[in-house]
């Protein structure tokens, strides 16, 4: 998850956030570098049978041939620039628009979270469990 909550490379308020019928689309006004990329699309990373999305270091999703409903998505996220982020990412805190690494949701699995302590302190002792 990026410092603004993107995902892959689905940005906050980017059209590709509303993309359904494309597995694989391009995007060539990155808000990030590089500005052309490809990425994954919602339907292809809520569907996929194992998704791992690592924070500022790499992304891979695996998909199954037949596209099964997802069993395990894992998140990656360091440092203090995401303790702001947590908290809506986990649910504790809502936000509008949601940010895009929210709406990566399982069709029929769980969402883990990996997380260092900068990036946990907007969580409560509680919400850390």
């Amino acid at each position: 998850m990026g410092p603004d909550g993107h995902t892959c490379s689905l940005f906050p308020g980017h059209p590709l956030l509303e993309e359904k019928t494309l597995f694989v689309a391009s995007i060539e006004d990155s808000p990030k570098p590089p500005p052309q990329r490809i990425t994954l699309t919602y339907p292809v990373v809520n569907n996929a049978a194992n998704v791992r999305i690592v924070s500022r270091v790499w992304w891979v999703a695996r998909v199954e041939a037949h596209l099964d409903a997802c069993v395990q998505v894992a998140f990656v996220a360091t440092g203090a620039g995401k303790a702001e982020l947590i908290p809506h990412m986990v649910g504790i805190e809502k936000r509008s628009p949601p940010l895009p690494a929210a709406n990566v949701k399982p069709t029929d699995g769980v969402v883990y979270w990996f997380i260092d302590e900068d990036a946990a302190a907007k969580l409560s002792d509680e919400a850390r469990m």
